[in-house]
């Protein structure tokens, strides 16, 4: 990422570091970029390019864009701030995501891979490091504004922090021709047969795939409002089984409104690239719902940045939810809070917000294949760093993951874990909520 940063891309950063203290007019006119002039804030600007190797330590933080190894971050003598590294370039290099915007690494299904990426080279997936150093940041300007008698208000999205419970429906039904069939492709052999006469016995009504009573009823008990996205049926095997317009699909849908969740849309996997195809699939899940489609996930967190998210943007949808790491829990973009991706053919930040993922079931226990104290351990941690910088917390569990007979223990693991987040004092939010709490809910 050679040369300082553009007016744009400072201007994005600032944006984020508004919601953890007022940028004010009266603190804004102090601030200069790339100089030194007494009495103001002062901004170092790296124009160097980024070299893992040459990552700087302080303190136990990284910062990617160093520009004196000898200095610390920031000094305050005779009411001049002076910011020796460049913690503006290094936010922005982590939460634009211009890391994969310039990477040429993609997995088998064409995302960038979490070994590819800074967070897993540097080790610090679990942490969010992006408001580290804002609080950084935060803190020093605190320090000028009270020299200078400038006011100084710190902000926060959430009284404690939010925790957003989400559920992927891709897999409606466990002893479908297709799902047996691929389970007899994958064995083992006796599990094949079992699942096979399951499929063919007409009195066999259990289905552990539809889990939905027991998902509501789990949250009720705890207080927590979740949403369920939705899959359209398109790619054979790849995507859903299902139809929006699929009379089971639609009772399902209502009764979930009629239980305050909410319903986002599922993109399948060609619609990462496909404008076309999110309009049509936003359309149909519009008229099934009737409440306002406002939040978007990727299927197989398919993601390509940044068309993907102008796509969303062209179809007014508020809200992302797919940066995620498939194949590790953690920070992705290195934040805790929303966020917006940047764009950076036209040199712009993306009015479309990210509420980032952090915790996937499949990445607990088929990406890592943790014990369930495992999980636990890794999930509360975050859960800890979270609440720590008053952001918010995203689980992903599939529905059709509660399948006791495949994962015993799950429904366990599953209600430990809600209340144990609970017990944290999150306040419980929906993507609704979050995008209230911002301030956007009219942003298109």
């Amino acid at each position: 990422m050679k040369g300082t940063l553009t007016a744009n891309q400072r201007e994005y950063v600032l944006f984020h570091l508004n919601y953890i203290f007022e940028l004010s007019p009266e603190i804004r006119k102090w601030m200069v970029f790339g100089e030194i002039n007494e009495g103001h804030i002062c901004f170092t600007q790296s124009s160097k390019d980024f070299d893992e190797d040459n990552v700087l330590w302080i303190d136990d933080l990284p910062v990617l864009f160093p520009e004196s190894y000898d200095s610390p971050i920031y000094t305050f003598e005779n009411g001049t701030l002076i910011f020796h590294q460049d913690l503006l370039k290094s936010a922005f290099y982590l939460l634009s995501g211009y890391q994969e915007y310039r990477s040429s690494q993609k997995d088998t299904l064409g995302r960038f891979p979490y070994e590819g990426s800074i967070q897993g080279k540097l080790k610090i997936i679990h942490r969010p490091v992006v408001n580290e150093y804002f609080e950084l940041i935060a803190d020093a300007i605190k320090v000028f504004c009270r020299y200078h008698r400038i006011p100084f208000n710190k902000q926060q999205l959430f009284k404690k922090f939010g925790f957003f419970l989400t559920h992927d429906v891709d897999r409606i039904d466990k002893y479908s021709f297709h799902t047996v069939k691929g389970k007899i492709k994958k064995g083992p052999f006796k599990t094949a047969i079992q699942q096979t006469l399951r499929w063919l016995n007409p009195f066999y009504r259990k289905n552990p795939y539809w889990s939905y009573d027991y998902l509501n009823t789990i949250e009720d008990k705890l207080g927590i409002r979740s949403c369920y996205y939705f899959l359209n049926k398109d790619v054979k095997h790849e995507d859903s089984y299902y139809k929006f317009s699929n009379a089971k699909i639609r009772k399902l849908i209502t009764n979930l409104e009629d239980r305050s969740k909410e319903i986002g849309l599922h993109g399948g996997v060609r619609s990462s690239n496909d404008p076309v195809l999110i309009e049509k699939n936003f359309k149909e899940l519009q008229e099934v719902s009737r409440n306002t489609i406002m939040g978007n996930r990727q299927h197989r967190l398919i993601f390509n940045l940044p068309q993907t998210m102008k796509y969303l943007f062209d179809n007014n949808i508020y809200y992302d939810s797919s940066l995620g790491f498939a194949a590790h829990e953690g920070f992705r973009n290195s934040y805790c809070l929303p966020f917006k991706l940047f764009d950076f053919e036209q040199d712009k930040m993306i009015n479309v917000w990210e509420i980032p993922l952090n915790v996937m079931d499949g990445s607990l226990f088929n990406y890592r294949n943790l014990s369930y104290n495992e999980a636990l351990d890794s999930v509360m941690g975050l859960v800890k760093m979270t609440k720590k910088y008053h952001g918010v917390i995203t689980l992903l569990f599939h529905p059709d993951f509660m399948d006791e007979e495949e994962r015993p223990g799950i429904r366990e693991f599953y209600e430990k874990t809600l209340t144990m987040i609970m017990n944290k004092k999150a306040q419980s939010v929906t993507g609704f909520d979050i995008m209230k709490l911002l301030g956007d809910i009219d942003v298109h």
